[in-house]
């Protein structure tokens, strides 16, 4: 692992690799995705299923997801795929299967902001619990010494 310290004495990571490695040493985590029929979506996922860090669920069109999974040779065959052609359905599904538990982290797949956050939002069947809500990335910048994050680039637009 890549890292250095920071002047408050922290370690701080310098490539998205390491943060992959720190997720090897937990537990591997439930991953709901809603609307998982898209490209980049299914390369995504299979990238990290291949090093063991998730356990896929693939909400959306089941016919869509075997059609790109093939044309891209993608292996999707042991993951969990529940078929819904309804890309707000398909959201609402995998937003309860986090709240359930079922899932551990929701991921956005082909689908509007607009559309998934207004699952994720609902009052009665989505996550909010009153807690503040917010987004994060984390970026990888081959010029900078170290990673950089950035937070609340949609959901909070006004502070």
């Amino acid at each position: 692992m890549t890292t250095t310290t920071g002047t408050s004495g922290n370690t701080c990571l310098t490539k998205l690799s390491d943060l992959n490695e720190l997720a090897r040493k937990s537990k591997k985590k439930r991953l709901a995705v809603a609307v998982a029929h898209d490209e980049h979506c299914l390369e995504a996922i299979c990238a990290v299923d291949k090093m063991g860090l998730v356990e896929a669920i693939l909400v959306g069109n089941e016919k869509k997801i075997h059609e790109i999974a093939g044309k891209l040779k993608l292996d999707v065959s042991k993951m969990k795929i529940i078929n819904e052609e309804i890309d707000a359905n398909s959201v609402k599904i995998a937003v309860k299967m986090v709240r359930n538990k079922e899932a551990d982290i929701l991921m956005k797949g082909n689908v509007p902001t607009a559309v998934f956050l207004r699952g994720v939002l609902d009052k009665e069947n989505g996550l909010r619990k009153g807690d503040v809500l917010s987004h994060f990335a984390l970026f990888e910048v081959p010029t900078y010494h170290k990673l950089l994050g950035l937070t609340d680039a949609a959901m909070i637009p006004a502070p």
